[in-house]
């Protein structure tokens, strides 16, 4: 693989920008938000390592239910959740996986990212970003929920988010303003999760690289 920079340091260096760009108050709200995710300790109580791969039904690019277990069959597979199209820090992630496509591929490793995006936007999202692996919709965060990733997006945010463009209304097509933390996990041929990352500041991700070796392992062991 080619040694360029890793997922942390591309955050990092966006995270930079944002400072120089969101004004103070903003960030302040914004930081506060975060904060209140890790009070509510939602990323403790998210699905970890040794649980069984809840049943999880998404919507594929052609507005059809099916089942991820399934779809997974008896494969090890990165899943990666992402919060929408909209949020640059999800599309720097989603790009790093695209990068190490033929990595992930060697090693007979499948790589799914999940939003809550309408299936419409999940398709922009494909076409413009040029991904070559699944990108699937969760409609209501019905399966981020089954993971213990949803959360309910405060008013104040909103009203940020509305001012820096971002409608959550019209990119998940409905009205719960409701957000999964991103999240990744390594699912072993067994359906049993045998890593994972939940962050509730979402400017922090789980590095491909890492994620890779771990489920390359899983399948060399199998």
């Amino acid at each position: 693989a080619e040694q360029g920079e890793s997922l942390a340091d591309k955050l990092t260096h966006r995270r930079n920008q944002s400072a120089l760009k969101v004004p103070r108050p903003i960030k302040a709200q914004m930081k506060a938000a975060t904060e209140a995710l890790k009070k509510k300790g939602l990323a403790k109580k998210a699905l970890g390592v040794g649980k069984k791969l809840p049943v999880i039904e998404l919507i594929n690019s052609k507005s059809k239910k099916f089942l991820l277990n399934d779809f997974i069959g008896n494969k090890t597979v990165v899943i990666t959740f992402y919060r929408g199209g909209w949020c640059p820090y999800c599309m720097l992630e989603l790009d790093q996986y695209q990068a190490m496509i033929t990595d992930f591929e060697k090693a007979g490793v499948d790589i799914i990212a999940i939003s809550p995006d309408s299936v419409m936007e999940s398709r922009k999202t494909r076409k413009k970003r040029n991904l070559s692996y699944k990108l699937f919709s969760d409609p209501n965060n019905t399966a981020a929920k089954k993971l213990g990733l949803a959360f309910k997006v405060s008013e104040n945010i909103i009203g940020i988010y509305e001012k820096f463009g971002i409608d959550l209304k019209k990119s998940q097509g409905n009205s719960a303003n409701e957000l999964p933390l991103p999240g990744t996990y390594v699912v072993d041929s067994k359906g049993v999760i045998r890593y994972s990352f939940v962050d509730p500041d979402y400017t922090v991700r789980a590095e491909p690289s890492v994620v890779l070796e771990i489920a390359h392992k899983l399948v060399k062991s199998k």
